[in-house]
């Protein structure tokens, strides 16, 4: 099957292109501002009407990416801007401190490794190297993973900060395979050993005959921010994890986390 993109014809699409140009030029001459920028200059600057750049400054402050002075009316970058450049330079700086590690693991234990960054409403899968067995084991980057029946998801409710713990609740626990915890009395047990522990198993839960071994990955204040992640057939990743595998998952969570800032405390 072909997929069939669908885009808006001749004027539509040339109005929404340059709608976005001017969203974006709007933030980035506003970012340059330290005292902020008002409707006036923002119009002269980048040559449009101040009702064309009124009703964007608008939706941007709805939205949060901009915040208007009450006392001179002039905007400046919002709590959602600082929060996605927040973002960005940590999943930046995330890639970079795992990649020599993911390598290393994936070569020591010949399966596939995923990285997944945590934040307060998802599971993201970020990074993959694929393992060397027969049958490919693949878990796209770009993918979202759900909490309850993944391994990633369980150290994400285990170490994080964020309210994931209560995000879960809010929504049913689906049962995708005839081994996903559906049971919060259970699931509940699970995370408190996974505490104990400082790492997580999820057989078969999100597909039947596939496994997943995961360990937390802290940044420099003690937050859990990220997983990693042995992925492949139950046969080559046991639910109790053989002591190589394990010792060679939380080898490589430490070396990313160190590099991170992360000093663990001493026992």
């Amino acid at each position: 099957m072909t997929d069939v993109l669908l885009e808006p014809q001749g004027g539509a699409r040339e109005t929404g292109v340059k709608a976005v140009h001017l969203t974006l030029d709007i933030l980035e001459t506003i970012s340059q501002a330290p005292n902020g920028l008002g409707v006036s200059e923002l119009a002269l600057t980048l040559g449009f009407t101040k009702s064309s750049i009124f009703r964007h400054l608008q939706t941007l402050v709805d939205r949060g990416y901009l915040l208007q002075n009450p006392d001179t009316f002039r905007y400046m970058l919002g709590l959602r801007a600082a929060s996605l450049g927040r973002m960005a330079a940590k999943e930046a700086d995330l890639e970079a401190a795992a990649q020599g590690p993911m390598r290393q693991l994936r070569d020591e234990v010949g399966q596939t490794v995923t990285l997944v960054v945590i934040d307060a409403k998802s599971l993201l899968v970020v990074d993959r190297l694929l393992g060397f067995d027969m049958l490919e084991i693949s878990v796209r980057p770009g993918s979202i993973l759900p909490l309850h029946a993944t391994s990633h998801g369980k150290i994400a409710m285990a170490f994080s900060r964020q309210p994931l713990m209560e995000l879960a609740r809010s929504r049913p626990l689906e049962r995708l395979t005839p081994f996903t915890v559906t049971n919060w009395e259970q699931l509940e047990e699970q995370i408190a050993l996974i505490r104990r522990q400082g790492w997580s198993s999820s057989p078969q839960e999100i597909m039947l005959g596939i496994n997943a071994l995961s360990a937390p990955i802290f940044d420099r204040t003690g937050d859990c921010i990220a997983a990693l992640a042995i992925v492949g057939s139950i046969q080559y990743v046991p639910p109790e994890p053989p002591p190589q595998q394990l010792a060679a998952l939380l080898n490589a969570v430490r070396s990313i986390s160190m590099q991170l800032g992360f000093n663990p405390p001493s026992r």
